[in-house]
């Protein structure tokens, strides 16, 4: 596996994530790509002091071959 998928997620202020999508991706592997992105769902982050605040996040995920 080698190759680059971006990622753009929103973390509301309970630190939960939202209205992620796939923003570039080098991989061509659809499947592999919707896999990640489900799973990116599921992070939880720490919540935030101001109540009702979104944050946008664009997060590159690199893969190498050893």
């Amino acid at each position: 596996l080698k190759g680059k998928i971006t990622f753009q997620f929103s973390i509301l202020s309970d630190g939960t994530v939202t209205d992620g999508n796939i923003k570039e991706s080098t991989i061509n592997d659809s499947i592999l790509e919707i896999r990640l992105l489900l799973n990116i769902y599921k992070f939880n982050f720490s919540s935030f002091e101001i109540k009702n605040d979104t944050s946008r996040v664009t997060y590159p995920f690199v893969f190498s071959a050893p």
